[in-house]
């Protein structure tokens, strides 16, 4: 009964949320990755810069990158059946890691790869959530340990680290977009996000651009505090899906995003987490209305 109370339902929603979207995102990635030569094509610079920092030799890179394929395969697929999600999170957390560490962050699509991160780590921490192979076989005593959820202080740390992800992906984006918003509006354009006629002109769409990129940061401010943090997810949600829906989703630049989505969609569901202002916020209004007692209810109300 004690462990039924640790984590909430809210809680394992959140997990489920994360991670459909995180395996189905390193399945297509990683399936990507095996399909040649479609996968040498798309990574020939990525390859050429692990081959420059020293990760990979030039005789063995092609076989890494098909020994990551499976490993992304092999761990989507198992986050998305919910078998050994712990463990298939934790191979993916420490894949992010040494290619973060390795190479860094510089455009949108390595910084996508801090929140899946963080994703990553939230899923180690909260486990598998509902509909798993991992709770059904806990349910027969099998792999109990792997289906046991976090203490629920440890398991909060779950929406806190998909929050700061999705800040930081928001922040990046939105400081590069009002730092150099035509090279941005060039860059939509290539990928024939905005049609080259009236009425989109140069004028208005260089103000949306630098108006979306104000609210990106915004929304990357309000996530880095947890304010207002559910309504915010439900924002980054819809825009992602309208980007997602406008630029296709299972092409190798978009399918992080769906990861992306099970992150928002779980922060809407469970709430910021740990080391978040909208905490601060439900206790300080908790203790107004501790103090204002049952004798000011409205006139008329019968006392409960």
């Amino acid at each position: 009964m004690a462990r039924q109370q640790k984590t909430p339902f809210w809680l394992h929603l959140g997990s489920f949320l994360v991670r459909i979207g995180l395996g189905i995102a390193f399945f297509w990635n990683g399936n990507d990755l095996l399909t040649p030569p479609l996968a040498i094509s798309r990574l020939e610079s990525r390859l050429g810069n692990l081959v420059d920092i020293g990760l990979v030799t030039p005789s063995t890179v092609h076989q890494v990158f098909q020994l990551i394929g499976h490993i992304e395969v092999a761990a989507g697929l198992l986050l998305i059946i919910g078998l050994f999600t712990r463990p298939a999170a934790i191979s993916l957390a420490g894949l992010l890691a040494i290619y973060l560490l390795r190479t860094g962050a510089h455009n949108l699509f390595e910084v996508k790869d801090a929140a899946l991160l963080g994703a990553a780590l939230a899923l180690a921490l909260s486990g598998s959530g509902f509909v798993s192979l991992d709770g059904f076989l806990a349910n027969w005593g099998l792999v109990k340990r792997m289906a046991s959820p976090a203490p629920r202080w440890l398991a909060l740390f779950g929406p806190t680290l998909l929050r700061l992800g999705l800040a930081v992906v928001f922040f990046w984006s939105g400081v590069h977009m009002m730092a150099d918003p035509r090279a941005f509006i060039q860059e939509l354009s290539q990928m024939q996000f905005i049609p080259n006629q009236p009425p989109f002109n140069q004028v208005d769409v260089l103000a949306l651009v630098m108006w979306t990129g104000i609210a990106h940061v915004l929304a990357g401010t309000l996530l880095v505090l947890g304010f207002l943090t559910k309504p915010v997810a439900v924002i980054v949600c819809i825009f992602i899906g309208v980007l997602m829906t406008r630029l296709g989703v299972f092409t190798l630049p978009m399918v992080k995003d769906l990861a992306l989505v099970g992150a928002a969609l779980s922060l809407a569901a469970a709430g910021p987490g740990a080391l978040a202002l909208d905490n601060a916020v439900r206790q300080l209004a908790g203790k107004v209305r501790k103090r204002r007692g049952p004798g000011r209810s409205a006139p008329g109300a019968v006392p409960g």
